[in-house]
């Protein structure tokens, strides 16, 4: 029987963790084994890793999958036309297709961080506004003048910026994400541009982690509509649009003031975020054993 061996070339860095250790773990297949355990019938699944040898790898294993997620800009010169890329959102997906049109290339989404299935309280006063990210997600400028702002409205806010706030090791990282959405009231964002360092990552095909992590937990999100926002969703109302500072503002205190609001928004946000639930992930996995 074929195996789903998972390589992470050892790192412990989130993204690999939650693609690699988690899913291996929960599916009990190998990761980071040494090359000389591979069998010919194996198939390799490389979280934003690879070989040196790739070319022998590719000839001697079943297959070999290469989870891109939106921003390992190196991958590219490990590419042969036998390898399947592996993406995080469907625009993605069609996106790459057209870049290698000699390759497979599917979509497995990426599950969100609250594996314990842990909700916030609907009677919960709505008081703490969280924002988790780069500074790209909430520029200084715009954080400076929506923290004044909403202070000057009762509010308590708390800002985690990665990688300086926000540990990057493995379940450290993952329960503190979690938490971090957990105890808070309202998510937020407001990444209207990216960038320069950053710009080998299109928004367009980045997935919406912020959303699903957050409405995992049942806590409904203000944000600027970012495309990835938008064209990952089928369903209106996943999260309250804010195109100012100023509508930001008056969004999270309609969220505070209007209880009926505040549920019907934190709903479709668990809803969205139930199929991104590592168990439901795993599926996607599984699949690629049966082919």
């Amino acid at each position: 029987m074929s195996r789903l061996v998972f390589f992470t070339n050892g790192s412990n860095e989130q993204s690999a963790y939650c693609w690699g250790n988690r899913i291996a773990e929960r599916m009990g297949m190998p990761i980071d084994i040494p090359f000389a355990e591979i069998r010919p019938d194996d198939m390799l699944m490389f979280i934003k890793c690879s070989f040196k040898n790739i070319d022998y790898i590719v000839s001697h294993a079943k297959k070999v999958f290469f989870v891109v997620g939106c921003g390992w800009r190196s991958f590219h010169k490990f590419v042969r036309p036998k390898i399947t890329l592996v993406m995080t959102t469907p625009r993605a997906r069609d996106v790459y297709r057209k870049y290698y049109p000699n390759n497979e290339v599917i979509w497995i989404p990426l599950a969100h961080s609250n594996y314990e299935n842990l909700v916030r309280p609907l009677n919960r006063p709505v008081k703490k506004i969280v924002f988790s990210g780069t500074r790209s997600s909430f520029p200084d400028k715009e954080w400076a003048e929506f923290k004044q702002k909403i202070e000057a409205k009762g509010f308590e806010i708390v800002r985690a910026i990665t990688p300086y706030d926000v540990p990057r090791k493995g379940e450290e990282c993952r329960v503190f994400c979690r938490d971090l959405w957990l105890n808070n009231d309202i998510a937020v964002s407001f990444r209207r541009t990216i960038s320069a360092k950053k710009g080998h990552v299109e928004l367009r095909l980045k997935p919406p982690n912020k959303l699903h992590g957050a409405g995992s937990v049942m806590v409904p999100s203000v944000a600027y509509p970012e495309v990835c926002f938008k064209e990952n969703y089928d369903k209106p109302g996943c999260f309250l649009p804010a195109n100012t500072i100023d509508e930001m503002v008056e969004q999270c205190c309609r969220l505070r003031d209007d209880k009926g609001l505040y549920a019907q928004i934190a709903t479709q946000a668990y809803n969205d975020a139930s199929p991104y639930h590592i168990d439901k992930i795993i599926p996607y996995y599984e699949e690629l054993l049966c082919e």
